[in-house]
């Protein structure tokens, strides 16, 4: 019978009952006579988004308001008055400061389709129209990213990408986050605690009416104690009482007992690790490039030491050559000097001889300053030299 509630597919609804009629035809002769709409599926209204088929949203309410559920009923609706008119403004503030944009629920749900959408092969057909096959390639699914569907009409009923429509999303080039319904994101959520359930005034400031008063009910106390905890079912299993140790503990990521998932050894899930960092992605994507960038730095790092050693080989190289280079521009530089130097002491050298030669009244005289005048121009040249 779980199975046939359960399936997405009519397909796997026909196979789960014909199951069923071979166990016990007398159950399938009950479970024929509801509605399909109201416990399979394979039936259920896409429009609503939800693929519950337990009565787990009423038990939850039901819990809510245990404490004043048992009074009379002007006390009862009072105490469930104040305690919705606190809870809406609490969600609408936690909405107003989460760091969430899909509720955590949705998102624990759309990291178990990433997990799965590893074993998925697909293959382009048209612009947002894909096949996918699963490892064993036994199923074949057509999903349309367009119409957000998926042939295994998961997607079509809870609105959350199957693990199919994720396997194509990311072979697109595109974030499953993207293609998430709208129920299950932020601005869905604010507004359905946008209503505000306002204060109302004590019975003292009730007007008065010509009307005769109310008189509240006879209650008539019956012997022995009262039914105050829910009658439980034949094969329902029994809760572990209160005063259970921690032992029986079991995590939901190894399933080992004596732990909760929190302080567990083992590499969390991935719906686990997102719920371990209270549901906000931009957490894991920072360790996630904390990781990247201090890999990549101490890279860079290590790139430019190399490259400063080999700066530093080739200055020192430089600097030789350039020594060298400027020791050899250097003494031929002193070449020319000394060789323009000595052009320029033999030009200013033959014109005083001939200048003397003119002027002169004997030879003796100017055989003597020329000789004067070499001795000196020689003093000269070896202080240029030194």
């Amino acid at each position: 019978m779980d199975a046939a509630a359960y399936a997405y597919h009519n397909d796997h609804f026909d196979i789960a009952m014909e199951n069923l009629k071979k166990e016990s035809e007398e159950a399938w002769t009950w479970l024929s006579k509801i509605p399909v709409h109201t416990w399979a599926r394979h039936a259920f209204d896409t429009n609503c988004k939800t693929d519950l088929v337990v009565n787990n949203l009423s038990e939850v309410f039901n819990r809510y308001i245990l404490y004043v559920r048992k009074k009379p009923i002007k006390t009862m609706i009072e105490g469930i008055k104040n305690k919705m008119m606190t809870r809406n403004h609490e969600k609408r503030v936690g909405a107003a400061t989460a760091g969430w944009e899909i509720t955590p629920h949705f998102t624990e749900m759309l990291e178990l389709s990433k997990k799965y959408s590893r074993f998925c092969t697909p293959r382009i057909a048209d612009i947002g129209l894909w096949q996918v096959t699963n490892r064993k390639g036994d199923a074949t699914h057509a999903v349309n990213l367009e119409a957000r569907t998926c042939g295994c009409r998961r997607w079509d009923v809870t609105g959350m990408p199957c693990n199919h429509a994720v396997s194509a999303i990311i072979k697109a080039k595109q974030t499953p986050e993207h293609y998430v319904s709208n129920f299950f994101k932020k601005p869905m959520y604010a507004e359905a605690f946008k209503p505000v359930i306002y204060p109302v005034p004590g019975q003292h400031d009730w007007t008065k009416t010509n009307t005769p008063d109310i008189i509240p009910p006879q209650f008539y106390i019956t012997k022995g104690r009262k039914q105050e905890k829910r009658r439980k079912g034949k094969f329902e299993v029994p809760k572990p009482k209160e005063n259970s140790r921690m032992g029986t503990i079991t995590c939901s990521n190894c399933k080992l007992q004596g732990h909760k998932y929190t302080s567990c050894t083992q590499a969390l899930r991935p719906d686990l690790l997102i719920r371990k960092n209270k549901h906000v992605v931009w957490k894991i994507l920072s360790i996630c490039l904390q990781l990247f960038f201090c890999n990549y730095i101490s890279a860079i790092f290590c790139l430019l030491c190399s490259l400063h050693q080999q700066l530093q080989k080739q200055l020192q190289s430089m600097l030789q050559g350039n020594s060298l280079l400027h020791n050899q521009v250097q003494g031929k530089l002193l070449q020319k000097v000394l060789q323009g130097n000595l052009l320029s002491h033999q030009e200013q050298l033959h014109k005083m001889m001939e200048k003397e030669d003119q002027h002169s009244k004997g030879p003796g005289l100017g055989a003597t300053s020329t000789v004067v005048m070499l001795e000196s121009m020689e003093k000269k040249d070896l202080q240029t030299t030194k």
